[in-house]
């Protein structure tokens, strides 16, 4: 038999935090980064109530291909994906961190971030300052 899998239910409350447009190499990315409170239910013990921490996680890039739009759509979807189901923000900016390539270059406008070597680095990195802001 399986262990059973845990679910999130949906927040009673809304989520805050910021969208900001960056500069990487150029290239202008509007960045959000949204916090919450997510509750985890696991069978058989109940709803785990966590403290605040990123939870949602939004991207979009101007002056690139629609490939690398959608790209980086279906990224920060499945990095909102594994926050929201009680990922650790920093695991998650761990794998984030790891790709390269895109827009890379020195970051203007973001505070805490000097360069990234792609935008998922960028994403990575902001998560991490979120992270360690809270």
């Amino acid at each position: 038999m399986r262990p059973p899998v845990p679910y999130a239910r949906p927040s009673e409350t809304r989520l805050r935090g910021w969208n900001r447009a960056v500069r990487i190499g150029g290239h202008r990315v509007h960045l959000g980064v949204y916090r919450g409170r997510p509750s985890i239910a696991v069978h058989g013990v109940g709803f785990l109530d966590l403290p605040e921490r990123p939870l949602k996680v939004d991207c979009d890039i101007h002056k690139v291909g629609a490939d690398f739009r959608v790209t980086m759509k279906i990224v920060t979807e499945l990095a909102t994906l594994a926050l929201s189901h009680g990922a650790p923000p920093g695991r998650v900016a761990a794998v984030l961190r790891n790709g390269t390539g895109g827009p890379a270059g020195i970051v203007e406008d973001c505070d805490g971030v000097e360069s990234a070597n792609s935008v998922s680095d960028l994403i990575g990195q902001v998560l991490l300052l979120e992270e360690v802001g809270s």
